[in-house]
């Protein structure tokens, strides 16, 4: 599991479509952020793993990472998940916009994988599951009460054959 959440902040980190985070790493919880996080920013959390399929004298297992995008509660309705436009730039993304474009860029098909990210997946003997399951957007309050967070919960789940 380690190694499989290394390999996705490492992709989310490098991908040029997403040169506007500021924070990608591992979460703690994802209710609570860490010291030094900056917005938008992208947290990473295992989220289980389970046997898929018995296929003597190798197994399938699953395993599942919650991806998290979070971004700063914007005064105005609504923009901290639709957007705001009228924002220079990637400033005014969304969390619904973030998840796409995280969605995207850990997409793994021929035609859009990176090679490196694809590359590193299957080295280890990983395969994305298609597709991700999202959970509606949440707004949450940071510890220190200074925060207002929207986050939505994007669920990736990648299989690896193993020995028994």
């Amino acid at each position: 599991m380690k190694a499989l959440i290394n390999i996705i902040r490492d992709r989310l980190k490098v991908d040029s479509s997403l040169s506007y985070l500021r924070w990608v790493e591992a979460l703690d919880d994802e209710d609570i952020l860490p010291d030094g996080f900056d917005f938008p920013g992208v947290g990473l959390k295992d989220d289980g793993q389970k046997l898929a399929q018995w296929l003597f004298p190798k197994k399938d297992e699953d395993l599942r990472v919650r991806v998290v995008p979070l971004v700063n509660l914007w005064r105005g309705v609504g923009s901290s998940v639709m957007g705001d436009a009228t924002l220079p730039s990637n400033a005014g993304k969304g969390v619904l916009d973030l998840a796409d474009e995280i969605a995207a860029s850990l997409k793994f098909d021929d035609e859009s994988a990176a090679s490196d990210y694809k590359t590193a997946l299957t080295n280890a003997g990983y395969y994305l599951l298609p597709p991700p399951d999202m959970a509606p957007s949440q707004t949450l309050v940071s510890p220190d009460g200074d925060r207002l967070v929207q986050k939505r919960l994007v669920i990736f789940t990648y299989r690896r054959r193993v020995d028994l």
